[in-house]
């Protein structure tokens, strides 16, 4: 990692520091550290600082616009939201602070424990309940508020099929008749894709440890790569992520629950999208993982 330096101001918003977070959380592109004001409420800072604008400092940047659009959403429809998602919420956006060398954002820590920490049906049944929310605000959000959000073309999940499949190739090699399967599973069904209107706010890093789970509440975190893109995009990265070889059977249960010949070509293209990009960039599972997770859908696909 990483030696982030601490040098957080000692004050930010009448909240004085208290430590910094980096080594415990592992994150390793910017400081981030917590706050305490006079009435022991905490917040989490985050802040880029640099002389060269680099990814980190975009997806920083992406995360402080997220949230000023997503609290002009809700503060308008708070009690439409409130009444038809109470089960979930998102930190509230305290302070910030933009300029050429640095930026800064302060939002509200809740009190709450990772989703890992549960079993998969509480896992899938706040998956389910994340993606009706997006698709509930997205429906509420003006054509003001989307302009300030990311837009990722759907053009690029398939411009990008070529670059994903040859870097997977160079690192996996064993992988072949596997990556062979998904890449002509995608070409398959990229049309669904590319003129797709099933679009809408998507958080785009969707997984265990971006939403917290406490007394069946659902807290959604790291808004740095929220997008206007395919809704499905969320389904496939959460799916992924929690799919492990001894509970296929379980979450195959769960899939047929929201019926598997009802999964949409959109949402059977992102299941497998999500292992072709983890096997290029990601570290989400061992090449022996993947493997077996391409063999599982090519069963029930």
């Amino acid at each position: 990692m990483k030696n982030i330096p601490d040098n957080f101001p000692l004050t930010l918003d009448d909240g004085k520091y208290i430590r910094n977070l980096n080594k415990e959380i592992e994150i390793s592109t910017y400081m981030i550290g917590t706050y305490e004001d006079k009435s022991k409420k905490q917040y989490i800072a985050k802040i880029w600082s640099g002389e060269v604008k680099n990814a980190q400092y975009y997806e920083l940047k992406n995360e402080l616009e997220a949230y000023l659009a997503l609290w002009s959403i809700l503060s308008k429809n708070i009690k439409e939201v409130v009444s038809n998602f109470p089960d979930i919420q998102i930190p509230r956006l305290n302070y910030s602070e933009v300029s050429d060398n640095q930026i800064l954002i302060l939002i509200q820590k809740i009190d709450s424990k990772p989703m890992e920490l549960n079993s998969i049906e509480i896992r899938w049944k706040s998956l389910c309940r994340v993606l009706e929310y997006f698709k509930f605000i997205s429906n509420l959000a003006t054509d003001n508020e989307v302009k300030k959000i990311h837009h990722k073309q759907t053009w690029k999940f398939i411009l990008s099929l070529p670059l994903l499949m040859f870097v997977a190739l160079i690192k996996h090699p064993r992988l072949l008749k596997e990556l062979l399967y998904a890449s002509s599973y995608l070409i398959k069904k990229s049309r669904y894709v590319l003129f797709s209107k099933n679009l809408g706010l998507v958080h785009r890093d969707l997984n265990s440890s971006n939403t917290l789970y406490k007394n069946g509440r659902i807290t959604i975190l790291d808004f740095q790569l929220l997008s206007l893109t395919v809704l499905s995009h969320d389904f496939g990265n959460f799916f992924y992520e929690m799919w492990k070889p001894d509970n296929s059977k379980q979450l195959d249960k769960l899939l047929l629950s929201k019926g598997v010949n009802k999964l949409s070509s959109e949402e059977e293209f992102m299941l497998i999208y999500s292992v072709l990009f983890d096997l290029s960039f990601g570290t989400e599972k061992s090449e022996q993982e993947a493997k077996q997770y391409i063999f599982h859908l090519q069963e029930i696909l």
